[in-house]
């Protein structure tokens, strides 16, 4: 909840507030206000909870009530931390974004392998670890922030305040979106069907983590300045096709292998694990489509939209959840997951239309989809076998193989991959062409 009410709304208004100006001094006032911001909300919300954390942990049986107080600080200093990587993705600093966070989860696991393996501290070793690293994190940034200069606007503050708000219902709504789920299987299913449900949800959640999600980091601090483009109905258009089809690539290659990869990590055939795959897949290809849709409010600035298409979704899921899961239990679950978030795609596309008009390839999408839908089919065919994964990897090649065949990849797309690939090419000779004319 802390995440979902806080981090989402700071880092959306900062990303907003920060690239779509060129003043220097404008861009120091939007890390400032959010900083400033996010020391507010995170002070008043984690004075809150301390005061509050015995009724809540009594209330979610948590008996340890000064290790959920220790809790509830190292996850403010978690959210302040990665709210200062942020600033790294906003200015499109890649490789400062990658080292602070290997630099944080180094820690964490070192200091978790001290404090739980050597010195058996148990819970409080683990959450001991995690507000280390962040507040390493934090000391870093915050350095390099102050170094720089920061400034504080208090026009600038108050429209980022109205700009985050909107993101407290809907970080309710979404909370309940991604995890509602769990609160209904507990009374209709077993443990075990828990845990194979769990594990199919995790292995598709690796789709996005491969595809959109680092896709999706640079475009998202890129495209305020790609909005002022006399041509942004269609370069939108375009590049939700080609994050899309990314998502649909990697997740039809996990698809095709989904029932051997679950052999490979439990060491027998899971289906209901393997079953609730594709249709979580689905789900959240529905929502990495919403939320390149929802690139309309934060370039307008109107993100209270996304209070009334959140919690409408809200209610779809939750009305799903209650028929489907016991009717179906994991695996009406996971369908109710993939509908509930095609619900809120279209409502974020109606929504987001009338705000900022993009030209969405729809034909080209839908074509690609469906081509990866059909070598799905033909792949459930082949026998579940270790031995086969090497076999569907070749009929998985089919699918960009076909669709560069076939069109559904623009000649300008293909120029830029074949230049690309020989710049790749180009970059790994000088070192073979430099030992074979050393001197020594």
């Amino acid at each position: 909840l802390t995440l979902c009410l806080l981090y989402n709304g700071l880092r959306q208004a900062l990303f907003a507030f920060h690239n779509q100006t060129d003043d220097t001094q404008e861009k120091r006032a939007a890390v400032g206000n959010t900083l400033f911001l996010a020391a507010i909300l995170l002070g008043i919300g984690g004075a809150l909870l301390m005061i509050f954390a015995h009724s809540i942990g009594t209330a979610l049986g948590i008996g340890h009530v000064q290790l959920f107080r220790f809790a509830i600080l190292t996850f403010l200093c978690e959210t302040l931390a990665i709210l200062l990587i942020a600033l790294a993705q906003a200015r499109v600093q890649s490789g400062l974004f990658v080292v602070m966070t290997v630099v944080q989860f180094a820690i964490r696991v070192s200091l978790c392998i001290l404090f739980v393996a050597c010195w058996s501290w148990g819970a409080q070793g683990v959450l001991t670890a995690s507000l280390l690293a962040s507040l390493t994190v934090i000391a870093i940034l915050l350095a390099r922030e102050i170094k720089v200069g920061l400034a504080l606007n208090p026009a600038q503050f108050r429209a980022m305040l109205w700009f985050a708000l909107p993101f407290v219902p809907g970080g309710i709504g979404f909370f309940i979106l991604n995890s509602g789920d769990r609160f209904f299987l507990l009374r209709h299913v077993t443990w075990v069907e828990i845990g194979a449900y769990a594990l199919g949800y995790k292995l598709a959640l690796v789709v996005k983590l491969l595809s959109r999600r680092p896709l999706y980091q640079v475009w998202s601090a890129k495209m305020y300045k790609a909005a002022e483009s006399p041509d942004a109905s269609k370069l939108f258009g375009r590049v939700f096709s080609r994050i899309i089809g990314a998502y649909v690539l990697v997740g039809a290659g996990l698809c095709l292998v989904d029932r051997e990869v679950v052999l490979l990590l439990t060491g027998f055939v899971c289906h209901g694990a393997a079953s609730v795959m594709v249709p979580v897949f689905f789900g959240f290809l529905f929502l990495s489509a919403s939320d390149l849709m929802d690139a309309a409010f934060y370039i307008k600035r109107k993100t209270a939209w996304k209070t009334p298409i959140t919690c409408f979704a809200t209610l779809i899921m939750l009305a799903l959840y209650a028929t489907l899961i016991p009717a179906f239990g994991i695996f009406g679950a996971a369908w109710a997951t993939a509908i509930g978030f095609s619900t809120h795609t279209v409502m974020t596309w109606y929504c987001s239309q009338k705000v900022m008009r993009v030209e969405y390839q729809w034909k080209r999408v839908l074509c690609f989809l469906g081509l990866a839908i059909a070598i799905w089919i033909g792949s459930r065919l082949l026998p579940v076998s270790l031995w086969m994964i090497p076999v569907k990897f070749l009929l998985w090649t089919v699918l960009p193989l076909s669709a560069w065949q076939v069109g559904l990849v623009t000649p300008d797309e293909k120029e830029s991959l074949l230049s690309f690939w020989r710049s790749m090419i180009h970059r790994s000779r000088p070192s073979s062409n430099a030992l074979a004319t050393s001197p020594q």
